[in-house]
């Protein structure tokens, strides 16, 4: 057998661990990625990892020394989804010896792991889910999680923590899988001092029954906390739309929660905002939000049909080249399109007799199971997050939008073949 090329390995290598970060900015951040481009971006990284694996040992000692030398998310990833390929729980163990005091290098590992199928993960799973050490058992809960399962002994051992971090990790469990015999088990988080644990508690509550305790979503959203963007979303499917739309108002009255408030205008469906929104088109610090709001509710693609503007002069947005400049945060919204308001408004004029104020629309169709449905094959990754929410609060296990592109074709393809009774 011929040995394999170093400088080839080392570019699969390399190439796989930016392609897992492009996919995790694209999956969880950037707001112009549809599946169809998380299949393209897979397959790229798949072609990448297959060409680690046929390196056979070589490529196991290259991908774990590029982990140990970097100590860097995307290569954390390969490595370890190399060792779960050679079956090395040696080289596991040194993943998890680096990964141990880092979250972002943490979720790294859990991914490497997650992305193989769970038959072939499963061995090492049910070691580490029964051992005593805590951090194994965490990581091999988190990792069923990541691939749809949450085993009721793993669930009442999570819950059994003192540990927030286990905790956490039950409770969205509970609400994404809708796992609704564990619902009373849960309600007592709801009013735990712990802020993160009282939210996730009342999020998977609302997913879970038809009426519930709003009171810590509310709290999300009115003081602007950590977890507003998804109080709020949760709040529009669940909320009477006359409530929720008294709630957005009340945060357009303040202007530095106006950003949430379009946010929550999209989130809503209700045509009663556009014309809200087209003002607001017009400032550049909220104009591209407010255009992904009228996007949301009208399906309205402004790229596409024309409805955009170039980038204004003079605005610069997220981190500079500065080496003065402090910010270091990416801008969320610098993918979208800058909308151009009166193209829009003659646009809406055109057309606003197919909508009825006060009705409920995602992508400009009343929100339906099967309209969200097709949100989620063809949407944008914001969109489809909003689709996946509605058909939660339907009875749906939550769909995972950042899964890997083909566990989410073979679910979508489940469910088209299997429709459900109710619908929304």
């Amino acid at each position: 057998m011929r040995r394999p090329i170093a400088h080839i390995i080392d570019r699969h290598v390399e190439d796989a661990a930016f392609l897992w970060l492009q996919r995790e900015d694209a999956c969880l951040v950037q707001p112009h990625y549809q599946l169809a481009d998380l299949v393209a971006l897979d397959n790229r990284l798949a072609a990448n990892l297959d060409g680690v694996a046929v390196a056979g040992k070589f490529g196991l000692d290259v991908a774990v020394d590029q982990a140990m030398k970097y100590q860097a998310p995307g290569e954390i990833f390969v490595a370890t989804w190399s060792a779960i390929w050679h079956s090395s729980g040696k080289h596991l163990d040194q993943m998890i010896a680096l990964s141990e005091h880092s979250e972002e290098c943490w979720q790294a590992m859990v991914s490497g792991l997650a992305w193989h199928p769970a038959d072939v993960v499963e061995p090492f799973l049910s070691k580490m889910g029964n051992s005593d050490n805590l951090q194994l058992f965490l990581l091999a809960a988190e990792v069923k999680f990541q691939q749809g399962q949450c085993p009721d002994h793993l669930l009442k051992r999570l819950l059994a923590q003192t540990d927030p971090r286990f905790n956490e990790l039950g409770l969205k469990a509970i609400g994404q899988l809708k796992l609704t015999h564990w619902l009373e088990k849960i309600r007592h988080f709801q009013i735990h001092e712990n802020q993160t644990l009282q939210f996730w508690a009342s999020w998977s509550t609302a997913l879970l029954e038809d009426s519930s305790d709003l009171a810590a979503l509310k709290a999300q959203v009115m003081t602007v906390g950590q977890f507003a963007e998804q109080a709020i979303a949760v709040l529009a499917c669940k909320m009477a739309s006359p409530v929720f739309n008294e709630l957005v108002r009340s945060l357009f009255s303040q202007p530095d929660q106006r950003l949430l408030a379009l946010s929550g205008a999209g989130f809503s469906g209700d045509p009663l905002w556009v014309n809200g929104l087209l003002k607001y088109m017009d400032d550049p610090t909220l104009s591209r939000r407010a255009g992904e709001a009228f996007s949301m509710i009208t399906g309205a693609d402004l790229a596409y049909l024309d409805l955009d503007k170039d980038w204004p002069e003079g605005i610069v947005t997220g981190p500079t080249e500065s080496a003065s400049d402090s910010n270091v945060d990416l801008d969320p919204d610098e993918s979208l399109a800058w909308p151009d308001s009166h193209s829009i408004a003659r646009w809406w004029q055109q057309r606003q007799h197919n909508y009825a104020v006060g009705s409920q629309y995602l992508c400009g169709k009343v929100v339906t199971g099967q309209q969200c449905l097709q949100v989620l094959e063809q949407g944008y990754q914001r969109q489809r997050r909003q689709a996946a929410l509605r058909l939660a609060i339907l009875g749906q296990p939550l769909f995972a939008v950042d899964a890997p592109a083909q566990v989410q074709q073979v679910r979508l393809k489940k469910l088209r073949q299997n429709p459900w009774p109710h619908d929304l």
